[in-house]
């Protein structure tokens, strides 16, 4: 954080980049607004899930079915999972994060409900559909991470996780319900209530900070900041919003003015304006090579500076081009001024840069350098969601040979993931992201290992709840430093392909049951193998984003 005198009005002027702006707003009313809406979305993939595992068995005995083709079912719903997480991530870092909360929903929804009336292979597609929108449920945690903190962004973005099992555990009491005393068709209306919501509710859900500041935004950037901070009651100080870039970027650094309520917000720093930019104003006339794009961007900005702000604003002309000049050619790290008045609706145009569009590509790219990192974090999805998703779906079938009563094992198992966040909860900030992935999934290998081994129906019971809520857990600390390891243009589609590649195991996962055969122990000792070859890929990851910034540019 920089701060100036405005000796004129004897006042600060602060210059913040968005890291900072963040830790100054702090959590509050916003962030929890953010937090409500990003749950809902979690509730309707959990709850469609939930249903599906109950309702396949089922179908399986009304239609007689065999279990590979019973498998199947469930495999349609993994492919257009792995579709649809690529697809929303994709979409999510070309036109931003708010669309995703939406569209994906509907195509849930209705996809969902036309299950209710389909023969087998209509509903194979059905399910196949309903996935491809569940998909990008996924992309909802990347919002909030955004608007977060950094000292407490581990803590916060497991208790979006709160969400996925309450979810969970609420849809298989309705479908304990439904199955019991109504219909299994109606344990799929669940699903709609939650979605509603987030229709209803849907323009009060911001865009992302960080994707409007790389898209060239910062109109709107600053708008959604000043909103976060009246929310919180956290008035942002006078002063810019410094638009930074690594030592890499060819793209020209703006700086962006907060606006406060004051009638004087135009006049901030001024006065300070000629000698905290004398210096680039003589470094730019050494530079050899300008860029094209940024040369156009400065005529635009001067014209529309011109015709707005020419009986208001008291800098010169001079100044004004001064505060658009840039250095590239000597790659430091530098920036200018853009100055946006709150009152005036300044066009997006003239402050727009081009947005850098995310590609698949890119996350194996050396204009970013996470390349080990993705790679990596793809075997670590993969064992995770094979191993979590081959539990949620054994668990009916091993204790239902066992004990003829599904749902009741079925819910305790499904109850034990909410401890199972508190724990991660209690761990990801002291411990770290990695060390507490990597204890988690040891505990999943030990209390897998248990449940098989041990012939007791309690005990087996209780190691199974165990594992459930440890596999949860890291599941959801991955979702989090998958999110932090990543730079703002390519964070989510880095989450919607780690979510698409995890999809794959998801898809071989309902047959393994099957294939070995749902009495048989064999399953969980794979499972447990599985865990401990993940516990030792995690602390094979890079680094710890523990109390790290958002990374918004390239590598260096």
């Amino acid at each position: 954080m920089q701060e100036e005198i405005d000796e004129s009005k004897n006042n600060k002027i602060v210059k913040m980049n968005l890291e900072e702006t963040i830790e100054h707003i702090r959590f509050g009313k916003f962030q929890l607004t953010v937090l409500f809406l990003s749950g809902l979305g979690l509730i309707v993939n959990s709850s469609f899930v939930t249903a599906l595992s109950f309702i396949v068995p089922i179908l399986q005995d009304k239609w007689g079915i065999s279990d590979l083709q019973s498998a199947y079912l469930v495999t349609a719903m993994f492919v257009g999972f792995l579709f649809g997480s690529m697809f929303w991530g994709w979409l999510s870092d070309l036109y931003g994060r708010k669309l995703i909360f939406i569209v994906p929903g509907i195509i849930t929804c209705t996809f969902g409900a036309l299950i209710v009336v389909s023969n087998y292979w209509w509903l194979m597609f059905f399910e196949f559909a309903s996935g491809f929108g569940t998909g990008g449920t996924v992309i909802t945690s990347t919002l909030f991470s955004e608007y977060l903190p950094k000292k407490n962004r581990g803590k916060l973005l497991m208790v979006v996780e709160f969400f996925w099992s309450g979810g969970l555990f609420i849809q298989t009491l309705w479908s304990w319900l439904c199955i019991a005393k109504l219909k299994w068709t109606y344990s799929l209306f669940s699903i709609f209530l939650p979605f509603l919501i987030v229709v209803i509710f849907y323009k009060w859900i911001p865009e992302s900070p960080h994707y409007l500041l790389v898209s060239g935004k910062f109109r709107k950037a600053t708008d959604v900041l000043i909103r976060a901070s009246k929310m919180n009651k956290k008035p942002l100080p006078k002063g810019f919003l410094l638009v930074m870039r690594n030592d890499s970027d060819s793209n020209p650094n703006p700086e962006e003015e907060i606006s406060n309520s004051n009638k004087d917000d135009d006049e901030i720093g001024n006065s300070n304006k000629k000698d905290d930019l004398s210096s680039n104003d003589e470094n730019s006339k050494n530079s050899k090579n300008s860029n094209l794009n940024e040369e156009k961007n400065n005529q635009e900005y001067q014209k529309l500076i011109e015709q707005e702000s020419i009986s208001k604003e008291k800098l010169s002309s001079d100044e004004k081009l001064n505060s658009k000049e840039k250095l590239d050619s000597d790659k430091k790290l530098d920036s200018d001024e853009i100055v946006v008045d709150q009152e005036k609706k300044t066009s997006e145009k003239a402050i727009q840069l081009p947005a850098q569009r995310a590609k698949f590509r890119d996350l194996f790219s050396k204009k970013y350098g996470v390349r080990g990192t993705t790679i990596l974090l793809f075997i670590i999805w993969m064992t995770n969601n094979f191993v979590y998703y081959g539990m949620v779906f054994l668990t009916p079938l091993f204790f239902g040979s066992r004990s003829g009563n599904t749902f009741l094992f079925s819910l305790i198992a499904g109850s034990a993931e909410l401890p199972g966040i508190v724990i991660g909860i209690i761990m990801i900030e002291p411990l770290g992201r990695k060390k507490s992935m990597a204890y988690l999934w040891l505990g999943v290998c030990v209390s897998s290992l248990i449940c098989g081994s041990v012939p007791n129906l309690v005990v087996s019971a209780i190691a199974i709840m165990v594992a459930r809520a440890c596999i949860l857990s890291t599941f959801d600390i991955l979702l989090i430093i998958t999110a932090e390891l990543f730079p703002t243009p390519i964070r989510a589609v880095a989450l919607g392909s780690c979510s698409a590649v995890a999809r794959i195991s998801g898809i071989v996962s309902p047959f393994l049951p099957y294939l070995i055969s749902p009495k048989s122990n064999t399953t969980i000792y794979i499972y447990s193998a599985i865990s401990f070859v993940s516990f030792i890929l995690c602390l094979l990851i890079p680094k710890d984003t523990k109390d790290a910034d958002l990374p918004d540019g390239e590598s260096s």
